[in-house]
């Protein structure tokens, strides 16, 4: 981002956030709904691979990607970027959501299933209110970790950055 003005780089920042957090949401809360009310064979580790990023250091796994990114000629765009900061938010959303879905009375579905509904339509407003709450701090948390992590964004982007792309 050499030469690029503040105040460009505050919007691009923005975007970059903005695509983040909506995108780790949009993915998460269903994986975490899966994870919490579904038991299948290799549950425990796929929650250790959604665990990965946030064990081991954005550095470790940040050069490998960026040469990955590089190679796929996504570095230096706005969605390398956006690609490279979702691998750690991703995992932030799951872990906060599974909890509040799991507080939500599974009673509640199988109420509206029988009367026809889906999983999404007819759920009791404390459900809603409860999955809400959640998702509020997970994209909160996912937002700060976002902004703060310096490191994917400069190992993918590095000096070049292409913003239409």
């Amino acid at each position: 981002m050499e030469g690029v003005p503040a105040r460009l780089g505050a919007v691009v920042t923005l975007e970059v956030v903005g695509a983040v957090v909506l995108l780790s949401i949009l993915i998460g809360v269903p994986a975490a709904y899966v994870l919490a009310r579904r038991d299948f064979a290799a549950k425990k580790l796929v929650v250790l691979l959604f665990l990965l990023p946030l064990i081991i250091p954005p550095i470790t796994y940040g050069i490998p990607l960026a040469t990955v990114m590089y190679q796929a000629h996504l570095a230096g765009t706005l969605g390398g970027v956006i690609l490279a900061n979702l691998i750690p938010a991703l995992p932030f959303v799951i872990l906060v959501m599974t909890p509040f879905i799991e507080q939500i009375d599974s009673n509640l579905e199988s109420a509206a299933r029988v009367f026809g509904a889906g999983t999404g339509r007819h759920v009791h407003p404390r459900a809603w209110a409860a999955a809400c709450a959640g998702i509020l701090a997970a994209g909160l948390l996912v937002l700060v970790r976002t902004i703060a992590m310096f490191e994917l964004t400069f190992l993918t982007c590095g000096a070049r950055f292409n913003r239409r792309s």
